[in-house]
């Protein structure tokens, strides 16, 4: 058997050098891509987590209560057209301020989750 493999594939030592360089670079750059991927996922997590708290402070701080009702005063240079949307609500769970008119998604908030810290 050893015989008929060897007049099959009748390898020098250079080629078996290269293959088995080959395969250690194959071997090397997948273990680079998935260590890559996990690194992007991790800090695309903590990225989105900070701007999005940094964005409910943000309008945490513009908020006004007056007469009654809830004031926001946005700044004109604000950039309006980010893709998030800050709903605030009050300690009854009733809305009481969007930033976009979207009546689907505040259906969908579970009243559960306003009473926890943190998103959900």
């Amino acid at each position: 058997m050893k015989g008929l493999l060897r007049h099959i594939f009748p390898l020098s030592l250079r080629v078996r050098f290269l293959l088995a360089t080959a395969g250690v670079v194959l071997v090397l750059s997948l273990a680079y891509g998935m260590v890559a991927l996990v690194g992007y996922s991790v800090s695309f997590d903590k990225t989105t987590f900070r701007l999005l708290r940094g964005e409910s402070n943000l309008f945490y701080m513009l908020a006004r209560w007056e007469n009654g009702a809830i004031d926001v005063d946005i700044p004109e240079n604000l950039n309006m057209e980010s893709p998030t949307v800050t709903l605030i609500y009050d300690e009854q769970g009733k809305l009481l301020w969007a930033q976009r008119d979207v009546p689907w998604l505040a259906k969908r908030i579970q009243p559960e989750w306003l009473k926890r810290n943190g998103f959900p």
